[in-house]
């Protein structure tokens, strides 16, 4: 439920599915669903199959130099409503240094948007964000990056009222992640 700090009677009322495949060293590729019984308090009567698709590219570049590519597909799907979302991103390492770019697409209803409007009535969200990180270091096995990153994104006309013509947003981060494996 939405009460987030304690625990519920688990419901073993949903299920899914995940197909996997790597039919090389530097591919990957993922199908899944799942079959979610009344996901959304408001809407407590609705079920949702939810799909999701991957396709995974790793390049090596020599010594400490990577293209990384994904391309992502989702979708969530009811009886009234569906939504669809993809995601093109690649990311260039090259020692310390990683370059990289996303593109989103996503699809709202006015419902999840909380407008008036019709039903099934949707807005078609673009993102295109570009960034830089810097290895900084690591410790026990954990890099450390320093990156910026910017958010441009073209929404439906419609929405401008709401969120202006071009919204745009920066960002910087330090992020801790798992040191990447080498074979």
């Amino acid at each position: 439920d939405e009460n987030r700090f304690d625990f519920d009677k688990p419901r073993f009322d949903s299920y899914s599915y995940r197909l996997s495949m790597n039919p090389s060293p530097k591919w990957a590729l993922q199908f899944s669903q799942g079959f979610i019984t009344s996901p959304e308090a408001h809407h407590a009567d609705e079920d949702v199959v939810r799909t999701t698709a991957s396709v995974s590219h790793s390049q090596p570049l020599g010594m400490s130099r990577y293209l990384l590519s994904s391309l992502v597909y989702g979708r969530n799907n009811s009886d009234e409503n569906s939504e669809n979302s993809i995601s093109l991103e690649s990311s260039l390492l090259l020692d310390r240094w990683t370059v990289y770019g996303r593109y989103e697409f996503i699809q709202k209803s006015v419902d999840e948007l909380a407008l008036a409007g019709d039903v099934g009535q949707h807005f078609n969200i673009h993102a295109i964000k570009p960034g830089l990180a810097y290895l900084l270091g690591g410790v026990k096995g954990i890099d450390i990056r320093l990156g910026a990153q910017g958010s441009f994104h073209i929404i439906d006309d419609k929405l401008a009222a709401f969120y202006g013509s071009s919204p745009m947003s920066a960002e910087v981060y330090l992020r801790f992640s798992p040191r990447m494996m080498r074979m």
